[in-house]
């Protein structure tokens, strides 16, 4: 379906017309891989070519941070007190419980995955292996905790959209 996106845009350019950004193909794309990557997860974007709710919430926490953080904005308490009940916070809040939400829903099953498959002998599974970033956290968390584990994940959660928001406005740019 991307293939066909691209062709579209190229065939509507020639007529005088553009049917999609590149920008935003290039964030579905970015926001796709980043998904399967880390936590083997897909955002779907580039399967609709559009952007899902999931994502449009991930866009919104990063561009809402980064208006936060523009030099202009920073003594600014409209943009610096979260807690003031105003439309922009009340979004982000909004938009970011939608992301950290879904983060700590795939943390606990694939938590539940890797307990599940702690049961079963190696050779009695036909569970395909993930190798994702969270499933390798999730077990080093696993063995290190141990009995005293900690199942809300906000940690891990927190790393993950610290790992996201690093890379993702950079890597859909270049």
């Amino acid at each position: 379906s991307l293939l066909r996106e691209c062709a579209k845009n190229d065939q509507g350019a020639k007529q005088g017309s553009y049917c999609a950004e590149a920008a935003d193909i290039f964030k579905w794309v970015t926001l796709d891989i980043f998904g399967k990557v880390t936590f083997n997860y897909n955002f779907g974007c580039t399967d609709s070519l559009s952007t899902t709710p999931l994502a449009h919430s991930l866009n919104y926490t990063l561009e809402d941070s980064n208006t936060r953080c523009k030099a202009a904005n920073l003594l600014n308490p409209a943009y610096q007190l979260y807690w003031l009940p105003t439309k922009r916070n009340r979004d982000y809040k909004h938009h970011s419980q939608n992301v950290q939400g879904l983060l700590r829903e795939i943390c606990q099953q694939r938590a539940q995955e890797i307990d599940n498959q702690k049961n079963v002998p190696d050779d009695h599974t036909n569970l395909p292996k993930k190798d994702d970033l969270l499933t390798i956290l999730l077990k080093s968390k696993i063995e290190s905790q141990g009995a005293k584990r900690d199942d809300t994940h906000d940690e891990l959660v927190k790393m993950l959209l610290t790992l996201f928001f690093a890379g993702y406005d950079t890597s859909s740019v270049l």
